[in-house]
């Protein structure tokens, strides 16, 4: 009786129309709370928002309790996961750990309905003021569309898949960014009145720099003191973050999508490379039997 509740409740949540359920109510929630800040919502009373507020936090708690009866406590907090992987000819095989992205929004829908629930609770709190920041968590829960359309999954999994590219662009051009920003901080320190004064008023000015925002006036404010010195510092920063640092970033971006491509179509046509393998071997195995059985008529 249990395995069937749990079966029922599979397939509710699975079912195309209660996804597409849920996305609409993502969507009007995500409406509502940027309405509250618009000028016709000053009309309305705010009980009205606080019991939309209690309504949709119902429904996605609803749905929430819902996806973690279909799939048991053990698969609804996965984060990892354990997957055999073919190798040679299908004879060995080992165990390739994998990130579940099932599991990583059931964390992310769950702390955002608890963080939803603690501020319909507010009274109970000496200090309230910090839910209010905790109830603006609601508008991350648009980011759930990505889920409800095969292709908007399959253009997150590259995303995901492109990540640690993304990470280490970001850590090259914060070192860059910090090695220019302690360089112009010396350099200019004493000649400049805001943009090179300190160590942390260098680094932004070298953040905006790398924006190409304004570059030219910072360089120009210091050439009457600088003439050669200035020229070289801004041109080659420009030319290792913003040219160079860039191109290779898209280069590298590139070869990672075409990588995940390639590995996603082998993946899809894994079931066929092993039927004709097998297909083979049997087309090797009946001519080695027939050439035996030729050798012994001979």
């Amino acid at each position: 009786m249990e395995r069937a509740k749990q079966n029922f409740a599979r397939r509710l949540t699975e079912s195309p129309a209660f996804q597409r359920a849920v996305a609409g109510v993502i969507v009007f929630c995500a409406g509502l709370v940027g309405f509250e800040r618009t000028t016709r919502a000053r009309t309305i009373p705010q009980s009205y928002f606080d019991a939309a507020d209690l309504f949709f936090g119902c429904v996605f708690l609803v749905e929430l309790l819902l996806r973690f009866w279909a799939d048991g406590p053990r698969r609804f907090f996965t984060l990892w996961r354990l997957r055999p992987r073919a190798v040679g000819q299908g004879r060995f095989s080992f165990a390739r750990l994998d990130f579940d992205e099932h599991g990583f929004w059931n964390y992310f829908d769950a702390t955002i309905v608890i963080a939803s629930f603690l501020t319909l609770f507010g009274h109970l709190f000496e200090h309230p003021e910090f839910l209010f920041v905790v109830r603006l968590f609601r508008i991350f829960r648009v980011l759930r569309l990505l889920e409800v359309s095969d292709k908007m999954r399959i253009i997150e999994k590259r995303i995901v898949a492109v990540i640690p590219t993304v990470f280490t662009f970001i850590m090259l051009l914060g070192i860059l960014v910090y090695i220019y920003a302690v360089l112009g901080s010396h350099l200019f320190g004493d000649d400049s009145v805001s943009y090179f004064a300190t160590a942390d008023a260098a680094f932004l000015t070298m953040f905006q720099i790398l924006t190409l925002d304004g570059w030219s006036e910072v360089m120009r404010s210091l050439l009457p003191t600088h003439p050669w010195l200035a020229p070289m510092y801004f041109i080659s920063f420009i030319m290792l973050t913003a040219i160079i640092s860039l191109n290779v970033f898209i280069a590298a971006l590139g070869n990672e999508m075409e990588f995940e491509m390639a590995k996603e179509m082998t993946d899809e046509m894994r079931p066929e490379l092993v039927a004709i393998e097998q297909l083979e071997r049997r087309i090797l195995t009946e001519l080695s039997e027939l050439k035996d059985q030729m050798k012994r008529r001979s």
